[in-house]
């Protein structure tokens, strides 16, 4: 997966006490002016939590009894009665999915794997109104990115792989607090002596999401180097 260019984030997910049997790794083909490709990893299901409460009420005391029945076996209680795993187990917890793309402008041959993802990174090379010239170099610009991940229902939404043309919104001198920066004039005036703040793709992303009363359906995140974005596991959101 090629990660050129600023806006390149260390992703992490953190597990809970229950670490996933495996972490399963889908390639799928991508559009690009080269021959590219995005990556699905999807955990395995967790099994599910043991109840105290329902188990003190059943007459399962904590202690070894516990690890039988996480283990798959059945218990008999001192007062004789017969506990089964499924008595005080919930059911399996979803493990999560995520989706990395590579440099694309259109995801589109992959959009099966990458339904219902937790979260999906996709470039944003250029900003809207450079769109034309985004199609030309085979890259995506915010709008794009968001109906891409709208229509595969992702939860989460992390867009990377901005153009060095674009100061990025955390160091120097974007964030540079001894005085005002003017970011207000976009790359696409044509004058390639301007620079943007990558917080106009972080507008066109919103407004994209607005126009499709997204906002709530899916998280914005603008990737940033060296960030973390923490996915909690399914049963915690």
């Amino acid at each position: 997966m090629t990660n050129e260019g600023q806006g390149e984030s260390n992703m992490k997910t953190k597990s809970d006490d229950s670490t996933p049997d495996k972490i399963d790794v889908t390639a799928g083909y991508i559009l690009h002016r080269v021959p590219c490709f995005g990556y699905v990893l999807q955990e395995s299901s967790l099994p599910g939590s043991l109840d105290a409460k329902i188990c003190k009420s059943l007459g399962v005391e904590p202690g070894p009894d516990f690890g039988r029945l996480k283990a798959g076996n059945s218990v008999t209680t001192e007062a004789g009665k017969v506990v089964q795993p499924s008595d005080v187990i919930g059911p399996p917890r979803p493990g999560r999915k995520l989706g990395f793309l590579g440099d694309t402008h259109d995801a589109s041959p992959m959009a099966h794997l990458l339904l219902d993802v937790d979260l999906l990174v996709h470039e944003a090379t250029l900003e809207d109104a450079m769109k034309e010239k985004a199609l030309q170099t085979g890259h995506s610009t915010p709008s794009m990115a968001v109906r891409y991940a709208l229509s595969v229902s992702a939860k989460r939404l992390a867009l990377n792989h901005f153009s060095p043309r674009y100061k990025p919104l955390t160091g120097t001198p974007a964030n540079d607090l001894s005085g005002p920066a003017d970011y207000s004039k976009g790359a696409a005036s044509g004058d390639e002596s301007e620079v943007s703040s990558v917080d106009i793709l972080k507008r066109d992303a919103e407004a994209a999401l607005k126009s499709q009363d997204a906002t709530a359906a899916c998280q914005l995140i603008m990737a940033d180097d060296y960030g973390e974005i923490d996915i909690p596991p399914l049963h915690n959101q």
